[in-house]
Parts: structure tokens; sequence; C-alpha cells
């Protein structure tokens, strides 16, 4: 949800400093400081600290490479920048930490440290660790540009093969185009070795390799090669999204609970209420208007419904689920096969089945809790008795 803010706010925070480093009067370049600052304020808004590490990361790198550092130290309105970037981000840092205490601790070090630090970090509050091989963010990066990576890479290999341009009279070579190239592979730079990633992590470098695609396709002297590499890009990414766009629509979405949420209402209506076993989701609340009753795993959920087991003292018939394929994954062999799926939708899996009293079970093995768990509060706000 906050990662189309971040890279706005990145976009926001390079473009300001761009302009205000090639500006021609004072009062341009002071004004388009104030605009890098006020990205800065913002991705800190958005994202928190690693906002100034994307934007920094590729400034610094060309401003040495450039031998730019002591002109952006001179020209920069850096004490008026800074009480705007505070003005824009701080208010809210301090509001939520009175409000929750330990939110900064938790955010600054859990979410900006040990997320990346620590493989599989358990402490997240508002999501899943995603344990991915090192260096995968660059297979993102790669398949976030696709087409546009296979069709202006083979551009540029047969230039390179054919000797048209030399590589010092290339865009690339300019300092612009190094500005951009920086900016578009710092998040792969800097998530390289991290392990807990998401494909998003890529976004903020997005637009840059969009303007580089078209710098480059631009300096293209041949009109029907910028033509025919147009069009595949344009054809292929059209049936990339039709595709997409199908498989969203045949199982309600890979991340989305819509899908599983629509099946259940269709099948079970006025059959009491459907329970979720897995990470809380943002999905799950709004297609539920904020009555989605959540448990991060079966073990959490057995705890709970032993307990109203046996309060209630009789068994639970035709309970419905909607199990992370993830939390499904995890469950022995028996304790799946006691279950009866209805369907899969995405990463969902919409199951029914029946809980007992442990009374019921003293002959089951002690290694196979019973997984069916029931929460008061449900879907259509009604509660399952």
């Amino acid at each position: 949800m906050t990662d189309m803010a971040l890279v706005t706010a990145v976009t926001l925070a390079m473009f300001g400093f761009w302009h205000a480093q090639s500006a021609s009067t004072v009062r341009s370049r002071r004004l388009h400081g104030y605009l890098f600052f006020a990205g800065l304020g913002l991705g800190m808004l958005a994202k928190g600290p690693v906002a100034l590490l994307l934007i920094g990361l590729p400034i610094t790198t060309w401003a040495v490479l450039t031998y730019s550092l002591p002109r952006i130290i001179r020209s920069m309105p850096w004490l008026a920048g800074s009480a705007i970037a505070a003005i824009v981000c701080l208010p809210w840092y301090i509001l939520a930490e009175l409000k929750t205490p330990g939110f900064l601790e938790y955010f600054l070090i859990g979410e900006h440290w040990l997320r990346f630090t620590k493989p599989g970090w358990a402490g997240d509050l508002y999501g899943s660790a995603h344990l991915q091989p090192r260096g995968m963010i660059w297979a993102y990066l790669f398949a976030g540009m696709f087409p546009w990576t296979l069709l202006v890479g083979a551009l540029l290999l047969k230039r390179r093969m054919n000797r048209q341009q030399e590589v010092r009279n290339t865009f690339l070579a300019s300092h612009e185009g190094l500005y951009l190239l920086l900016w578009a592979l710092a998040p792969a730079l800097f998530f390289m070795l991290a392990r807990n990633i998401l494909w998003t992590y890529v976004l903020p470098g997005i637009p840059a390799l969009a303007i580089l695609v078209g710098c480059i396709l631009a300096t293209e002297h041949r009109e029907k090669v910028v033509d025919a590499l147009t069009c595949a890009g344009t054809l292929l990414t059209g049936a990339l999204f039709a595709a997409v766009l199908l498989a969203q629509g045949t199982y309600g979405g890979v991340n989305s609970t819509k899908g599983v949420l629509d099946a259940f209402r269709q099948s079970h209506q006025g059959q009491g209420g459907l329970l979720f076993v897995g990470p809380p989701t943002y999905s799950s609340s709004y297609y539920t208007g904020g009555k989605a009753r959540t448990f991060r795993d079966f073990e959490s959920l057995d705890r709970f419904m032993s307990a109203r087991v046996t309060a209630a003292g009789e068994c639970l018939e035709g309970i419905h689920l909607a199990v992370y394929k993830r939390e499904w994954d995890r469950l022995s062999a028996a304790q799946q096969q006691s279950m009866h799926i209805e369907g899969r939708f995405g990463d969902y899996l919409l199951v029914t089945s029946d809980w007992h009293d442990e009374a019921d079970h003293e002959q089951d093995s002690l290694d196979t809790p019973n997984p069916i768990v029931l929460g008061p509060s449900t879907i259509d706000g009604r509660k399952q008795t």
C-alpha cells in the first residue's frame, strides 16, 4: 500500500535534485532544492529511513564519480530544506509513538534492520517474512521492466557488436545517463544481500529505467528499429497484463481474499461465518468491512478453540476456513485429510471441517493436534455457534 507512495517520493526527490543542479537561476535552484527535501520528508513518511538510503545512495555515488560534491554542498538549501523535510514527517512519528509506545523501536530497528539482517524474522506485526535467496532482487528488477529489459538489451548488444557508437559517446556515458542508471540500480544494490524481500522493493528505480529506455530509443537513428521495438514492447506488455487480469479474475487475485470470500458467500450464504488462518491482510479487512477474524497460525487457533469447545461441551460442525496456502502446507497429511477442500483461490484455500471435543479423540496421535479454529466474529456480522 505504501510502495507507490515511496516511488512518488523518491521520484520527486530525484527530480528536484537534478534540476537544482542544472538550474540556470538561483531562484530555480532554490525551489527545486526545496522540492528535493519535500520528497525526502514524504519518503520518510511513506516508508521510513529506507527512503533516505534509496535517495542518498545514487546521489552520493553520482556526486563522487562526477566530482560534483563541492558544488552540491554549496548549492543546496540545507537548513531550510531540512526544516521542510522535518515538518513533513516528524509530527506523524511523534504522534505514533505517543499513541502506541514502542512504535519507534519496532519500526526503526525491527522493520529497518532485523527484517533485512535476520532471515525469517518473526517480529513482523503486519505481514510475513519473505525469505528469498540472496541476489533475488536482481531477478525482480529484470522482471519488473520486462519486456524492455530484453528488447533494449538486445539493441545495446547489437550496437556494441556493430561498433555503431563508441561507449564514451553514448547516452549512458553522460552525467544524466549515469544519474539515471544509478537511481535505477540503487534498490537492487541496497537489497542485494537481504533475504527478506518483496518484488515491490525494486519499484523506486522503475521510473529511472523507464526514462533510460526512452532516451536510449531516442538515440537510435533507424526509425524502423525503434518502431519495431516499441510495437513489440507494447504488445508483449499488453499480453502480460491481459494474462494477469485473467488470472486475477479466475482465482480472485494471488494475495487477495476477494476470490475466496466470493466463493464462500455463493456456496454457504446463511451458514455461519468464514474464519481466516494466516498472516493478517488489508484485503480481508477491506472485503469484510473490518469484520474478519484472523489467526496467524493453526497453533494459536488450536489453543483458542480448545478453550471454547471445553466451555461449550459440544462439537462444532461445518466450520468454514480461508486458509493461507503456506499455513496449509505446514499441516501434516493426517490434518489435511481431516478437512474438505472446496477450492483454491489465489493463495487461499476454502476449507470445511468439524471440530470435536478433545475427549472424543483420546486415542488420536498426540502429534496431530485438531486443526480447526473458530472465532466469534465473522464476515457478515453474525456469530458462529
